[in-house]
């Protein structure tokens, strides 16, 4: 699969046209696709303890937004049930999202924005 960004993720298995019904031929596909993608998404939630940085660069980016987005949802609904008891817990969660953003936007900055010294 190539997304529109040119990102690559290879199928789980191969997908191969053979004479007959592209109908068959295309659900085989999507079948494929979906397969892939919930092998990814499973793995992607086991690495998810990792370094936040090292996490986003591991998995492609449809599962990291994917996962990412999920697990916002749960940690703030976390946080704000948190605050009849730590009336600061927002603001701590605050302070996790931005020195989780922080270290993924450096890297990126460093990575793609820098000159490299052998290109």
């Amino acid at each position: 699969m190539i997304s529109a960004e040119g990102e690559r993720v290879p199928l789980a298995k191969p997908t191969i046209a053979k004479r007959g019904e592209v109908e068959v031929w295309l659900r085989t596909l999507q079948e494929n696709m979906i397969e892939t993608l919930r092998k990814l998404m499973k793995a992607g939630w086991k690495d998810i303890e990792k370094e936040r940085k090292k996490w986003v660069l591991d998995h492609p980016g449809q599962i990291v937004a994917t996962i990412s987005q999920v697990s916002w949802c749960s940690q703030t609904r976390m946080f704000i049930n948190m605050c009849e008891d730590n009336p600061n817990a927002l603001d701590d969660w605050l302070v996790m999202n931005r020195t989780q953003l922080e270290q993924v936007l450096f890297h990126n900055f460093i990575t793609f924005y820098l000159p490299q010294p052998h290109s």
